[in-house]
């Protein structure tokens, strides 16, 4: 008698079991995003614990053995339990009524906010939701994360320290490039001044 159609007969047990079958994969993935978010935190847990030291001699070695994940995946989820709380507290703190919540959004779509600080990620997240009027959607995440990233400074590249017999030489870029070339550039410029000081001297 729920026949969309006027006439349209019932369904058979067959298509019933069909749809029960359908109905729970559906329920299932909808509960994805919080099943994936606590994960992510129960590594953050477990990582920041150091919970895992009875169990392996790493902590990529435990996530491996314990759960058939790489290092670069357990970060991923951590990052994504993080990202998703920050979420949640900047909606709150805006209060925009009917915003998408960070419990709906994949992990896939937040993704792009990976390597901004919370600073970049508040703003981000201000801004998808402003752009879409209350509604978050990764779109709109990916183009707000996409202007921070471009936005964002270059840094020097790290030190480095090469030892030989004797002496300890440790180069410290000063900028990023294009003013810095390189270290080994660096260090050809370098023996090159000592040369002309050496000269200067004689």
């Amino acid at each position: 008698m729920f026949g969309w159609k006027q006439g349209t007969p019932s369904m058979t047990e067959k298509e019933r079991a069909v749809r029960d079958q359908a109905e729970v994969v559906v329920r299932r993935g909808l509960k994805a995003a919080d099943a994936v978010r606590d994960a992510g935190r129960a590594l953050s847990v477990l990582k920041g614990r150091d919970l895992w030291r009875d169990t392996a001699t790493s902590w990529s070695a435990y996530v491996d053995s314990t759960f058939g994940i790489s290092v670069r995946r357990a970060a991923q989820l951590i990052e994504f339990a993080t990202v998703s709380e920050t979420i949640d507290r900047v909606l709150t703190e805006i209060g925009t009524a009917g915003t998408e919540t960070a419990d709906q959004l994949t992990e896939r779509s937040l993704r792009p906010l990976s390597g901004l600080d919370d600073d970049q990620v508040r703003e981000a997240v201000i801004e998808a939701a402003t752009e879409g009027d209350g509604t978050i959607t990764a779109a709109a995440i990916r183009r707000a994360a996409g202007r921070r990233k471009k936005s964002k400074k270059a840094r020097p590249p790290k030190s480095l320290t090469v030892r030989v017999a004797g002496c300890k030489v440790v180069l410290i870029p000063t900028h990023p490039d294009p003013v810095f070339r390189g270290y080994r550039e660096s260090v050809a410029a370098a023996l090159e001044k000592l040369d002309q000081q050496s000269r200067e001297a004689a």
